[in-house]
């Protein structure tokens, strides 16, 4: 029941990055225009980091569960990821709403649905022609859509390709859908109308291959063609984080979209999941002492509350007064800790009873080791 060594640290890393994404857009002055900044500050990175995380977990999760019962219980999936995704941005939706006439930041009700209902990063309502000026607090939710969207469709497909072919299918269809999201986000990108306009990078389709890297992960660890790429990528272990850190952030300063809209996300991907692997595998080196710190752990525990509520404190169009550095980051970890304490914490109890209540056996724990753990 040991929790997976490293995510969390993992985690903490790609929500700190977010949070230094948005400092520097929201104070692009005096030292925070430092085009260094552009490197250090990569959110999109953070969220690319986070989406591997996650294809890489649930799928685990879903192969041991196959592995026990040669089926998986999509009820009992759907149940998990219901209670644990939807109560704390819609605690956080909510307070958008009741605080509207005291801040004065009126949130559109197609808005507050596109956010709802995770249908952000396609709905016709917040594209850059069509959104409303007061939506901003809710720009961050195209993750969350596409997180969700992801989870609609995942398990679905994992049952029929483990059903037809095992792991081995499963695997060689996760690359097939790595390759394919390469030309879907190209093509879209190309796709010069309001709608897709700035946009194209967070559809489901266009992004996913950051979510497959992490299912390809969990699905092909330990298999020949893997362990041989593997071993060879982390020979200079560190080169990995250098190339999806640094050397692509510098060509992402330079290319901008030209470059992480083509290569540069697979590229990407591909050093994350490496990496991510590594990681896990080595929590003794000085890397993963690192990421497995409490204080660390902590933050990478706290990271879905911190990335719902840092959007409303370090937005350039919040002029409150306490959306200003440094009480925002103070704002946004009050804030977190109380989310996980008073709505995830309460909600992951609320479903290892309905778990027990419904299924007859203890519900898992999110985050813990496959039955065959990663060696």
């Amino acid at each position: 029941m040991k929790r997976i060594p490293s995510l969390d640290g993992l985690r903490a890393f790609s929500i700190t990055l977010v949070v230094l994404n948005h400092l520097w857009n929201a104070h692009n002055t005096g030292f925070w225009s430092s085009r260094y900044w552009v490197v250090i500050a990569n959110g999109g990175l953070g969220v690319h980091v986070f989406f591997v995380i996650s294809g890489f977990l649930i799928t685990s999760l879903l192969l041991e569960e196959f592995a026990k019962r040669d089926d998986i219980s999509l009820r009992r999936f759907y149940l998990r990821r219901t209670l644990r995704i939807f109560p704390p941005i819609y605690a956080y939706l909510l307070f958008l709403i009741v605080t509207a006439g005291i801040t004065g930041i009126h949130p559109s009700a197609t808005g507050l649905a596109s956010a709802g209902l995770f249908i952000w990063n396609y709905s016709p309502w917040t594209s850059p022609a069509a959104a409303s000026a007061s939506d901003w607090p809710m720009d961050h939710t195209w993750s969350l859509s596409v997180e969700e969207q992801f989870y609609l469709l995942w398990p679905l497909a994992l049952l029929f390709l483990l059903r037809g072919g095992g792991k081995a299918r499963a695997a060689k269809a996760a690359l097939w859908i790595i390759g394919a999201t390469f030309f879907f986000r190209v093509g879209t990108m190309a796709i010069r109308t309001p709608y897709f306009l700035h946009r194209s990078s967070g559809m489901l389709h266009c992004c996913m291959d950051g979510l497959m890297f992490g299912c390809y992960a969990a699905l092909a660890s330990g298999t020949l063609f893997f362990e041989r790429v593997y071993r060879h990528a982390v020979r200079y272990w560190f080169l990995l984080p250098t190339t999806f850190l640094i050397i692509s952030g510098i060509l992402f300063a330079r290319y901008t979209n030209y470059y992480m809209e083509s290569v540069g996300a697979s590229l990407d991907g591909a050093a994350i999941m490496l990496f991510m692997i590594w990681c896990i595998r080595n929590p003794g080196s000085w890397a993963g002492r690192m990421l497995n710190l409490n204080w660390v752990r902590h933050v990478g525990v706290l990271s879905y509350s911190i990335y719902i509520w840092q959007t409303y404190f370090l937005h350039e169009k919040n002029t409150l007064f306490f959306a200003k550095f440094p009480s925002s980051l103070l704002c946004i970890v009050l804030l977190a800790e109380l989310s996980y304490w008073a709505v995830e914490r309460p909600c992951m109890g609320v479903r290892g009873r309905l778990e027990r209540r419904i299924f007859g056996e203890r519900g898992g724990k999110e985050g813990r080791l496959p039955t065959a753990p990663v060696q």
